[in-house]
């Protein structure tokens, strides 16, 4: 028998799961994962530069804006083929 937080948790990766995969490393490795990981890090290296100013500033904040999302291509797949092994292990245990 699921709990309720494990019922909505195996409803939300059966959602995901049934996106194709393309989408899927789109939207939650490279958007969901990477930029928002961008973002931060850029956020704390901008605010870290303000009392330790250097040339390359606008430069290492672009690295990041691309590089990140590049990463998030990665995230995306590896969620992509852990997701399944959640499902599986939330079904069994539903079945008990």
């Amino acid at each position: 028998m699921l709990t309720p937080v494990e019922q909505k948790q195996l409803d939300r990766y059966q959602k995901m799961i049934a996106m194709p995969r393309w989408k899927f490393i789109v939207v939650y490795g490279m958007l969901s994962w990477g930029l928002s990981v961008a973002v931060v890090v850029s956020l704390i290296t901008w605010y870290n530069a303000r009392s330790h100013p250097h040339k390359d500033l606008q430069a290492e904040i672009l690295i990041y804006m691309i590089g990140f999302p590049i990463g998030g291509i990665f995230y995306g797949m590896f969620m992509r083929k852990f997701i399944p092994r959640q499902i599986k292990r939330l079904e069994e245990k539903a079945k008990n």
